[in-house]
Order: C-alpha cells, then sequence, then structure tokens
C-alpha cells in the first residue's frame, strides 16, 4: 500500500458505491473513484495493479471478522463484477473488534488530559461521541445536530493539507448568483464550521487581506507548487473575537450594540448570549431587558437578531437601527403582496 491517505480515501469511495447493494465491473468502478478523486484534488490511478491491490487490502482487514472476503468477484461473459457479499452492507457499519474498542478507550484517556483548556472545550462533545460509538448494542441516548453535506466535505481534506502544508491552491469557485464558476488562486489559512457549514479562509497571492469561500461552493481544488505560499499575520485565535457568525470585515469599527428584549424572551437570551461580550444593562418596569454587545457589523449579526422577531429591537447605533427598519419594511412588503395575490 503506497500511500495510506489516498488508500483510505478510495477505500471510502469504493465503500460508498458497493454499499449501494449495485456491481460494478472494474472499469466502472475505476472511473467512479477517479472522478472523486478529481473533484477532491488528488491523484487518480491508473494502473489496474493499484485497483486490485485495493480489493485485495479490503477483503484482507476484514477477513479476519468475516472469516471470508466481503467483496465478491463474479464472472459475466467477459467481465468481472465486483460487489458486496450481503446487500445493504457497508465496511464502516461494522461492531467494533475489542482490540478496537480498547484503542478508542486508551484514545479517550489521552484526550481527558486536556479537557478544561478553553482551546480545548471541543473535546467534551468528541469524548461524547466516542462514548456513544463504544456501547456496543445500546440504543443512543444523545443526538448531535449535524448537517452532512458530502459536496461540501470533498475538499475539505485537500484544503487541509494545504493548510498544514503551506501551500498555494487553485480553487474552482462558483457563487450561487453566478452561472459560471471562476478560478481563485489562494493562499489557505485557516477553515472553520458555522450554523454547520464549513468555510475556507484564505487570501489571493499579493493581497494580505482574507476572504471567505463557503466550502460547499467549490467545485475543485488543484495544489500550485509553482507559487509561492505567502503565510499571514492573523492570528485567527481571535479573529472571530468580535463578530458573530464568519464574516470579519476591516474596514468596519467594532460597535456597542444595545437591544431591547422583550421579556418572555430575556431568560433565554441571558443563558444564551447572542455573543460573548453580551452585558444586560438593565431591566425596564414591563420585565424587558436592555443588553448590548460589542461586535463588527455583518449579515450574521442581522439575521442573529431578525430570528427573534418582533422579541428584539436594536436601539442603537442608530444607523444599524435604521438598516434594520428598512429590512422590517421589506418583510412587511413581500406579507402585504403575498395577502393581496392570496
Amino acid at each position: 500500500m503506497a500511500n495510506t491517505k489516498d488508500y483510505s480515501e478510495r477505500e471510502m469511495i469504493i465503500d460508498r458505491y458497493l454499499s449501494s447493494g449495485k456491481s460494478f465491473t472494474r472499469k466502472e468502478l475505476m472511473e467512479l473513484i477517479n472522478e472523486e478523486l478529481y473533484m477532491r484534488g488528488m491523484k487518480e490511478i491508473t494502473s489496474r495493479s493499484t485497483f486490485f491491490s485495493d480489493i485485495r487490502e479490503i477483503n484482507a482487514k476484514f477477513f479476519y471478522t468475516y472469516h471470508e472476503d466481503v467483496i465478491r468477484t463474479k464472472r459475466v461473459g467477459n467481465d468481472f463484477f465486483y460487489s458486496y457479499f450481503r446487500k445493504d452492507f457497508s465496511i464502516y457499519n461494522r461492531a467494533l473488534t475489542d482490540e478496537e474498542l480498547s484503542q478508542i478507550h486508551n484514545l479517550i484517556h489521552t484526550i481527558r488530559r486536556f479537557k478544561g483548556m478553553p482551546q480545548f472545550s471541543w473535546l467534551e462533545a468528541l469524548e461524547a461521541r466516542f462514548d456513544l460509538v463504544i456501547q456496543k448494542g445500546a440504543k443512543p441516548m444523545v443526538s448531535f445536530d449535524d448537517s452532512y453535506n458530502e459536496e461540501a466535505m470533498k475538499p475539505f481534506a485537500s484544503l487541509l493539507d494545504a493548510v498544514y502544508s503551506h501551500q498555494v491552491v487553485n480553487v474552482t469557485y462558483c457563487k450561487f448568483k453566478d452561472a459560471e464558476p471562476t478560478i481563485h488562486q489562494v493562499s489557505p489559512h485557516f477553515l472553520k464550521q458555522y450554523q454547520l457549514r464549513w468555510y475556507l479562509l484564505a487570501s489571493y497571492i499579493g493581497n494580505p487581506r482574507v476572504y471567505t469561500f463557503a466550502l460547499d461552493r467549490i467545485q475543485q481544488v488543484e495544489v500550485d507548487a509553482t507559487v509561492a505560499y505567502e503565510p499571514t499575520d492573523v492570528d485567527f485565535e481571535h479573529y472571530f473575537d468580535d463578530i458573530i457568525g464568519i464574516t470579519n470585515y476591516e474596514d468596519k469599527p467594532v460597535e456597542d450594540v444595545e437591544i431591547r428584549v422583550r421579556a418572555s424572551e430575556l431568560p433565554y437570551v441571558l443563558t444564551k448570549p447572542l455573543h460573548h461580550s453580551q452585558k444586560l444593562l438593565r431591566r425596564e418596569d414591563n420585565g424587558d431587558g436592555i443588553i448590548s454587545i460589542r461586535v463588527k457589523y455583518n449579515m450574521e449579526l442581522k439575521q442573529a437578531i431578525l430570528s427573534y422577531g418582533g422579541y428584539m429591537e436594536v436601539i442603537k447605533p442608530l444607523e444599524f437601527r435604521r438598516e434594520m427598519v428598512e429590512q422590517i419594511d421589506m418583510m412587511r412588503e413581500n406579507y402585504e403582496d403575498n395577502t393581496q395575490d392570496a
């Protein structure tokens, strides 16, 4: 097995197609594998020996568990068809062996050493996920808020490699409003998830400004070794401190935003702050609360406030309040038009 990472990618692709219950010829599987590798910016396979080696590797890996090959080969005429030994099978849905359970326990033991450190707060959720995995046959008692987008995650591995190895990439990117994609040559710096969507933060060659690219709009990633990577001075550990969401406008100031929260929603907002800078300035006689957050203006801020409907009211800055009023007027017009049409 020449490259563990490449093989792992091919293994996942092969599993996804075979777990559909269909049979494929070698040629069909190789074309499907190469199509996905191309989309991920990875090296395609051209040798039949690589394909056969992958099939043998998968069979050998799981022979101990099932005592037979999990991938069956059947000859029909001059073609050989490949399929799983039973329908609805997937090598990723198999039960964990005792050895694998032991390895996960050891991993969790190591992870627990980092708990309590602020930058490793995500480990508690990861540990909870592991605890669910290692309980064989147990009914699920916890549900995590996931939204797996296969198209969005295709370029993830390639971009993460480029970030760590400091490599320039050519990103084929198509915004929702664009009819055709465009190619962006960038130095990738950081990957971040916000509201179940992944984003790449990168800068163009010769331009230190950080730009944001949604992964689900990236069609292809290609490493460009002919261009020197340009590192950034941005400290991403604190890059998001003064914003809600993902968009950080360098030319926008950090401002104090005061918001009236209706009494019925105030306890919820106090226990789930809009932003870590949130403060309760005062309570009014009717039970409403006036809170403040210190942030930069962006679309995510507006969306967060609008998500509370009439239970939140921007008091200041006045410019931001006027913009919210314009947005609300537009919403009112939409509903009035629909009412008249009905």
